[in-house]
């Protein structure tokens, strides 16, 4: 999907950066005093890189009670069991087996989200990434041995989607506040939402797991697997999100599910003439430039297509960085005149950039943020976090391609500048949304 949502606060741990990190970077000592003294001190990035962001973490969920110690549970016996196969191979099957060494990387990716290694990434999800590799290691053992055949696959997905409709009938839209209620809604509509996705992406690769060939077969046979995986543990998530939220209202409390959906409809109208009136920003500043780019958002389409699923709290939800990209762009466009900006020339000037953000980011998590407002925290954070990721090129080129490096440091000093205005829209940008509502109720 184009905007943030709930599909992305806590996205698969696997970035960028992490891969720079594993590949190390590449040193050509001849090269360097051939073009002179590098631009960028790489010291002092690679100190500045080793303190990592803080961490916002996602807004709090009224969990049936034990419910998260219950999922890590699940998980942690499903990895025992994935453990206790692949250490009493069948005969027929060793280590050098595909689906062997596929099902160990399974289950040592699981192990790393459930001890915690992706801190960005909430403690649920992470769970619910895990039973999803954890069920495609074990789909790839129980393909190499027949344990199982396409035709269970497919009864358990058939099983399933009564499940998955059925809930869609339980969502709760009633809450103790809008903000509350726009963000444990919209968490029950995701998990549903991604149950029915990995229902057809199931289905799909059952359908297709022998038409090219024994690879494709086990190929497909995993992926499934994992898939059925995923759709039971989001079906879990969206049952405890459920209970827990109708044990924290009153018997009487109105229902906001068409308030919702009257807002939605509401910001979808008059967001899409706001963000094709933005001008360009008139400076010679490169930083400036890319700053407003960065907080130009992109018209309304993720937003269209959840209220057409009838989730509207998601809809609210994929509205709000919209909202929070046009609130921070307006302050910027003001200000950016008034205010120094980084030339990106220097490695202090970057990092100047990075701690002023750095700062920011962490004054608004002393104030106590909302449910609504701790979402667009997150959506900050990304920018901040790509924002560390031009800095691993410029740590990384600053030897070799100053050029490179330079472009890499601009571009790097823009998202800490675009990621401060995000911060410091966040509140103004989740009291339009709550309005929005409130003013439909």
């Amino acid at each position: 999907m184009s905007a943030f949502t709930w599909r992305d606060v806590s996205p698969p741990p696997f970035s960028r950066r992490s891969v720079l990190k594993l590949t190390g970077a590449l040193a050509v000592s001849g090269l360097a005093g051939c073009l002179g003294q590098p631009k960028y001190d790489r010291d002092a990035l690679d100190e500045a890189l080793a303190t990592s962001l803080p961490i916002v973490g996602p807004p709090s969920l009224p969990l049936r009670n034990g419910y998260r110690s219950a999922a890590r549970e699940t998980a942690q016996e499903q990895a025992s069991r994935l453990d206790s196969r692949l250490s009493n191979l069948p005969d027929g099957l060793d280590a050098e087996d595909r689906a062997v060494y596929s099902a160990r990387d399974n289950l040592s990716d699981a192990r790393g989200l459930l001890a915690g290694q992706f801190p960005q990434t909430s403690e649920l999800d992470a769970i619910r990434y895990a039973r999803e590799l954890l069920g495609e290691g074990h789909g790839w053992l129980d393909a190499a041995t027949g344990a199982r055949t396409e035709a269970d696959l497919r009864e358990r997905i058939e099983a399933f989607r009564p499940v998955v409709s059925d809930q869609r009938g339980e969502v709760e839209y009633r809450a103790t506040t809008i903000p509350t209620g726009i963000v444990v809604a919209g968490a029950t509509e995701d998990r549903l939402w991604h149950a029915s996705t990995y229902l057809e992406q199931a289905a799909e690769r059952v359908d297709t797991a022998s038409e090219n060939g024994a690879d494709s077969r086990l190929t497909h046979f995993a992926q499934a697997a994992g898939y059925i995986a995923a759709i039971r543990a989001c079906v879990a998530d969206a049952g405890a999100i459920i209970d827990g939220q109708q044990k924290q209202i009153f018997d009487n409390t109105p229902s906001l599910r068409e308030p919702m959906e009257r807002a939605a409809a509401t910001l979808l109208e008059t967001l899409e003439p706001e963000i094709s009136v933005l001008g360009l920003l008139s400076t010679d500043s490169t930083v400036a430039l890319r700053a407003a780019s960065v907080l130009t958002p992109n018209r309304p389409r993720s937003e269209y297509e959840a209220l057409g699923r009838n989730e509207p709290a998601s809809s609210l939800i994929d509205f709000s960085p919209k909202i929070h990209q046009l609130h921070a762009r307006r302050a910027f466009v003001r200000e950016h005149e008034s205010i120094v900006l980084p030339d990106a020339d220097s490695t202090e000037s970057v990092l100047h950039a990075r701690t002023s953000a750095i700062d920011a980011l962490r004054d608004a998590l002393e104030s106590q943020p909302g449910p609504l407002e701790r979402i667009l925290l997150g959506h900050a954070v990304r920018e901040l976090q790509r924002g560390d990721d031009r800095l691993e090129d410029v740590a990384r080129e600053t030897a070799n391609d100053k050029s490179a490096a330079t472009d890499s440091a601009k571009w790097a000093a823009a998202e800490y500048v675009a990621g401060r205005y995000l911060v410091e829209a966040v509140k103004p940008a989740a009291l339009r949304v709550v309005n929005e509502v409130e003013s439909e109720v």
